[in-house]
């Protein structure tokens, strides 16, 4: 599984046009964010950091509270599943 992780994060990286995601909420109700795939790639990383910037926090904690993504191309669904892990608790992650 790490091995297939780290084939698409490559494969992520190597992507450069802007992708929007829509994020829908438990509400019903929809956000967007935008970016390069390179960017969605380094919020997966700062899942680990605590070096986000304010607007990348913002970000993160709206990935946090979606439900699903469109286009469901994984990374988002990456990225929330890492930060509502037990091991990433909210308290640490938007530090």
């Amino acid at each position: 599984m790490i091995a297939n992780l780290k084939a698409r994060v490559a494969a992520l990286e190597k992507t450069s046009g802007l992708h929007t995601t829509v994020l829908k909420m438990p509400d019903g109700s929809t956000r967007s964010i935008s970016g390069t795939e390179n960017y969605f790639v380094r919020l997966l990383g700062l899942t680990f950091e605590k070096d986000a910037t304010p607007e990348q926090q913002v970000q993160l904690d709206l990935i946090r509270q979606s439900v699903s993504e469109e286009p469901d191309d994984g990374i988002v669904e990456l990225i929330r599943a890492l930060l509502n892990s037990p091991l990433n608790p909210p308290e640490i992650a938007s530090e």
